[in-house]
C-alpha cells in the first residue's frame, strides 16, 4: 500500500461507507412506514371515536338543559325554541351515534354501541312527555317526571358513554404500545447497522490514515521542526508516492534554511559584538534565498537608522526636551511616530498631573479638614495628616463600638470596618450620586459623615471621598444650651453653660446665654423684691440695678407704677378725711326729704290700686279670647295636618300593597328556582342528594311567603279604606272648626281695644306712684348711703394705714389733687340713678 497513490485508497474507503449507508438508510423508511400506520389508527381511528363520544355527551347535556328551560319559564316562544334546542339534539346524537356504529368492528364496540342506542331511545319518550308537560303548564308533573324516571335513565346512557369512551382510550393505549414497539426494533435495527458501518468505516479509516498521516505526521514534525528552527532532524525516505516526494522536498529546504540561518546567525552575533555595519554574505545563495538574504540586509539597515532617529528623540525627552522633532516615517512605520508622540504628550500630561498631584496632596496633607478617600470597592486608598491624628485621638471609641478597629492600619481596609451593617452602607456608596451627609455616634463620640462621589475627566467614577467633621463638642455644647434653655422656659434662670473648655463660636454662644440668663435672673429678683414689698403695703421699695434694652424699660415702669401709686395713696388719705365731713351734712338733708316724700307716696299708692284692679279684669278677658282664639286656629291646623296625615298613609298603604304583590311574585320566582335547583340535583345523581333537600325546604319556605304575603295584602287594603274614611270625617271638621276661631278672634278684638284705654290710665296713675316711690327712695338711698359713706371713709382711712409712703407724702407732693380726688370718691359711693321727669313742687338734688 506505500506505492498505491492516495486518490484510490480513498475511493475504496468511501465505496464500503456508501454501501453500509444505503442499507441503513432502507432500514429506517421501512421502520417509519410501520409507525406511520400505528399513528394513522390513533389520530384518524381511535381519536375519532373519542371525539364521538364527547359529541354525544355534548348533545345529551342540552337536551338536559333545554328541558330543564323549559321548566323556568312560562313564555310559549321560549319553551318552543327550547323544545326546538331538545329536537335538534336528538338529530345530531342519532347522526353521530349511526356514524360511530358504521365504523366500529369489534365485538365488544358493536355491543358497547348497542347499549347507547337503546339507553338514547329509552329516554326519548320520557323527555317528551316533560316536555309536553311544560307546554301545557304541568310544571310539578314535569319536574316529577325528570326527577323520577328521565334522570335514572340519563345516568345509564352516560354510564354507557364512559364505558365506549373508556374502550376507546383501551385501544388508543394499545395502538400507542404497538407503535412504540415499531419503534423500538426500528431503532434496534439502526443501531446493529449503524454500528457495522462504524466498525468498517474506522477500519477503513484507520488503515487510509496510517498510510497517509504517517508520513505525512513525519514530514509535518519535519517542517514544525523547521518553523521551530531545528534543522537538525532528517526524514529517512523509503516510499515513493506523494508523501515521499513531499519528504524530499522539505529535506532540500532544510538544508538551504541551514545556509540562510548560519550567515544570519554570523550577523547577529557580529552585532552583539557591537559591529553593527556586518551584512548577510548574499553570493552564497541563488534564487529566492539570495532576494531573502538581500531583503535581510535592507531590513536590518532601515531598522537600524529608524531605531537611531527614535532612540535620539527618547534621549532628548530624557532631558527634559519634551518638544524635540521626529521626522515622519513611511507607510506602518508611521507607528513609530504614533507611539513617540503619544509618549510625548503622556509625558507632558504626566508631567503636568504630577504637579498638579503634588500640590493637592500637599494641600490636603496641610489641611485641617479630615478628608478620606476610598477606591470603587470601598478599600481606604488615602486620608490626610488630620484624619489620621483624628483617627488616634479616637481609637479607644472606636474600639468601644468595632474591637477590630486600628487608627494604624486603616490605609488599605474596607469602608466595611467603620459599621455594624457593611452591606446597607456598600449599597448606598454605590449608587451615590451626589453628596450624601450622615451623623453617627461611636463610644461617645459625634461625627458628622459628608461622602460624596469621585470622577475623572471622562466622567468614570473613581472612588468615594469621605470628609470627617468631630461634632462632640458641638452636640455637647448644643445639648447643654438646650437644657439652659428648657430650664429658663420652666422658670429656673439659676442654670449656667459652661464656659470651660470652648472656643470660638461656642464659647461667645456660651458666654451670651450665660448673660441673657443672669440678666434675666436679676431683673426678675428684683421686680419680685419690689412686688413682695407692695404685697406688704411698702411702697419705698424701687429698682435701682441699671439695665439696657427691655429689662430698663421694665425697671422704669416698675418704678413708675410704685412712685404713681405713692401719689395715689396719698390722694386718697386726703379725699377720705373730706369724705368723711360731707357724708355727716348729706346724712342730715336726706332724713328731712324722706318723711316728706313718704307722706306723698301712701296717697298716690290707693288710687294706683284702684285703677290696678280694673286694668287686671279687662287684660284678663283680652288673655281669655286670645287663648280661645289660639286653640281653635291650633284646632283647625291639626285638622287639616291630620287630614294630609291621612292621605299620606293611604299613598303609603297602596305603595305597601304594591310591594307585598312585589314579594308575592318572589315567593313565585323562588319557588322556580328551588323546582330547577331539584332537577339539577336528580341530574347529579347521589351527590346531588343533599342539596335536592335543601332545595326541596327552599321551595316549601318560597310556597309560605306566598301565602303570607296574600294575607298582608289583604290586610293591607282593609287598611287603606279605614284611612281613607278617617280623611272624609277630618274634612268635614274644618268648616266648624273655622268659624268658631272668626267669632274668638272678634271678642279679642273687643277686649283689647278695652283694655288700651284702661292701660292709658293706669299707665298715668303708675308713672305718678313711681316718680312718688322714687322720690322716697332716693331720700331714704340718700340717707343710707350718707350714713354708708361715713363708715367708708373711717374704713378707707384705716386701709391706707397699712401702705408705707416716703415722704414728703402725697398729699405734699400733690396739695391740688385733694378735691377732685374728694369728688371722684363721693361719685363712686353713691349710685347715679336715670334721668326721669320731676312733678312741680319737688326738690332735685345734684348727685
Amino acid at each position: 500500500m506505500k506505492n498505491m497513490r492516495i486518490g484510490i485508497r480513498l475511493v475504496l474507503g468511501f465505496a464500503s461507507i456508501l454501501v453500509l449507508m444505503a442499507l441503513l438508510a432502507w432500514n429506517g423508511i421501512s421502520r417509519l412506514q410501520h409507525t406511520r400506520e400505528d399513528l394513522d389508527e390513533i389520530v384518524n381511528l381511535r381519536m375519532q371515536r373519542v371525539m364521538q363520544v364527547a359529541t354525544l355527551r355534548n348533545q345529551m347535556n342540552i337536551v338536559a338543559r333545554a328541558t330543564r328551560n323549559t321548566l323556568l319559564t312560562d313564555d310559549s316562544a321560549r319553551i318552543r325554541q327550547e323544545t326546538d334546542r331538545v329536537l335538534a339534539a336528538r338529530t345530531e346524537f342519532t347522526k353521530v351515534l349511526d356514524a360511530m356504529s358504521d365504523s366500529v368492528t369489534t365485538d365488544e364496540a358493536k355491543t358497547l354501541s348497542s347499549d347507547i342506542r337503546t339507553h338514547f331511545e329509552a329516554a326519548v319518550p320520557l323527555v317528551d312527555r316533560a316536555l309536553r308537560f311544560s307546554e301545557s303548564g304541568r310544571n310539578a308533573e314535569a319536574a316529577d317526571l325528570l326527577m323520577n324516571e328521565v334522570a335514572p335513565v340519563q345516568e345509564s346512557l352516560f354510564k354507557a358513554l364512559d364505558a365506549m369512551l373508556a374502550y376507546q382510550q383501551r385501544k388508543t393505549g394499545e395502538a400507542a404500545a404497538q407503535a412504540e414497539a415499531n419503534h423500538d426494533a426500528g431503532v434496534r435495527m439502526t443501531l446493529i447497522l449503524l454500528g457495522v458501518a462504524v466498525a468498517l468505516g474506522a477500519l477503513v479509516a484507520v488503515l487510509i490514515t496510517r498510510s497517509i498521516v504517517r508520513p505525512l505526521t513525519e514530514s509535518m514534525q519535519m517542517a514544525n521542526r523547521l518553523a521551530a528552527g531545528d534543522l537538525s532532524g532528517e526524514i529517512a525516505i523509503d516510499r515513493r508516492d506523494e508523501t515521499g516526494q513531499l519528504q524530499t522536498a522539505i529535506q532540500g529546504v532544510s538544508a538551504s534554511l541551514q545556509s540562510l540561518i548560519a550567515e544570519m546567525n554570523r550577523m547577529s552575533a557580529e552585532h552583539d559584538r557591537g559591529d553593527i555595519d556586518v551584512r548577510v554574505d548574499t553570493e552564497r545563495f541563488q534564487g529566492a534565498y539570495r532576494a531573502m538574504a538581500e531583503g535581510v540586509n535592507t531590513m536590518v539597515e532601515g531598522h537600524i537608522a529608524v531605531k537611531k532617529k527614535a532612540m535620539a528623540c527618547i534621549a532628548a525627552f530624557g532631558e527634559g526636551d519634551f518638544d524635540a522633532p521626529l521626522e515622519r516615517f513611511p507607510g506602518k512605520k508611521a507607528f513609530i511616530n504614533e507611539v513617540i508622540e503619544r509618549t510625548r504628550q503622556q509625558l507632558k500630561d504626566a508631567a503636568a498631573a504630577a504637579a498638579v498631584a503634588t500640590t493637592i496632596r500637599t494641600t490636603l496633607d496641610n489641611a485641617s479638614v479630615n478628608v478620606m478617600m476610598a477606591d470603587n470597592d470601598g478599600i481606604i486608598r488615602y486620608m490626610n495628616k488630620a484624619t489620621e491624628a483624628l483617627m488616634r485621638q479616637s481609637e479607644a471609641s472606636f474600639r468601644k463600638l468595632l474591637p477590630q478597629f486600628r487608627a494604624d492600619q486603616i490605609i488599605g481596609t474596607n469602608f466595611d470596618a467603620f459599621h455594624k451593617n457593611p452591606s446597607h452602607q456598600r449599597n448606598l456608596l454605590s449608587h451615590l450620586r451626589g453628596t450624601h451627609v450622615a451623623q453617627i455616634s461611636v463610644g461617645g463620640l459625634t461625627f458628622r459623615l459628608s461622602a460624596s462621589p469621585i470622577y475623572d475627566l471622562a466622567g468614570t467614577r473613581l472612588g468615594t471621598v469621605l470628609e470627617w467633621i468631630d461634632r462632640t463638642a458641638e452636640v455637647a455644647a448644643e445639648q447643654e444650651i438646650a437644657q439652659v434653655v428648657a430650664a429658663a422656659a420652666a422658670g429656673d434662670f439659676s442654670a449656667r453653660v459652661a464656659e470651660e473648655n470652648k472656643t470660638g463660636f461656642y464659647q461667645l454662644v456660651a458666654e451670651g446665654m450665660n448673660r441673657i440668663v443672669g440678666t434675666s435672673e436679676n431683673a426678675l429678683a428684683d421686680v419680685q423684691r419690689v412686688l413682695a414689698g407692695l404685697e406688704r403695703g411698702d411702697l419705698t421699695q424701687v429698682i435701682e440695678n441699671a439695665y439696657q434694652g427691655a429689662f430698663d424699660g421694665l425697671k422704669h415702669s416698675v418704678n413708675a407704677t410704685i412712685h404713681t401709686l405713692s401719689g395715689i395713696i396719698g390722694d386718697v388719705r386726703g379725699a377720705a378725711d373730706s369724705l368723711s365731713s360731707a357724708s355727716e351734712q348729706v346724712s342730715a338733708t336726706a332724713q328731712s326729704l324722706s318723711q316728706a316724700s313718704s307722706e306723698q307716696a301712701a296717697s298716690v299708692e290707693e288710687t294706683s290700686a284702684s285703677m290696678e284692679q280694673m286694668s287686671a279684669s279687662v287684660e284678663q278677658n283680652t288673655e281669655n279670647a286670645r287663648v280661645t282664639d289660639g286653640m281653635a286656629s291650633s284646632a283647625a291646623r291639626q285638622a287639616s295636618e291630620g287630614g294630609e296625615a291621612v292621605k299620606d298613609t293611604v299613598v303609603a298603604m297602596k305603595s305597601i300593597a304594591e310591594k307585598i304583590g312585589i314579594i308575592d311574585d318572589i315567593a313565585y320566582q323562588t319557588n322556580l328556582l328551588a323546582l330547577n335547583a331539584a332537577i339539577e340535583a336528580a341530574r347529579a345523581g347521589e351527590h346531588g342528594k343533599g342539596f335536592a333537600v335543601v332545595a326541596a325546604e327552599v321551595r316549601k319556605l318560597a310556597e309560605r311567603s306566598q301565602v303570607a304575603a296574600q294575607e298582608i295584602g289583604e290586610v293591607a287594603k282593609g287598611s287603606v279604606a279605614l284611612a281613607e274614611r278617617a280623611g272624609s270625617l277630618l274634612d268635614d271638621m274644618l268648616p266648624s272648626i273655622a268659624k268658631t276661631s272668626d267669632l274668638v278672634q272678634e271678642i279679642a278684638a273687643a277686649s283689647s281695644e278695652q283694655s288700651a284705654g284702661v292701660g292709658q290710665i293706669n299707665m298715668a296713675m303708675n308713672q305718678l306712684s313711681q316718680i312718688t316711690q322714687q322720690n322716697a327712695s332716693s331720700s331714704e338711698e340718700l340717707a343710707a348711703t350718707a350714713e354708708e359713706m361715713s363708715g367708708q371713709a373711717e374704713q378707707l382711712q384705716r386701709l391706707m394705714a397699712f401702705f408705707t409712703l416716703d415722704e414728703p407724702s402725697g398729699d405734699a407732693r400733690r396739695p391740688h389733687a385733694a378735691a377732685p380726688v374728694a369728688e371722684r370718691a363721693l361719685g363712686s359711693v353713691i349710685p347715679r340713678r336715670p334721668a326721669m321727669a320731676i312733678p312741680a313742687g319737688f326738690t332735685v338734688f345734684e348727685e
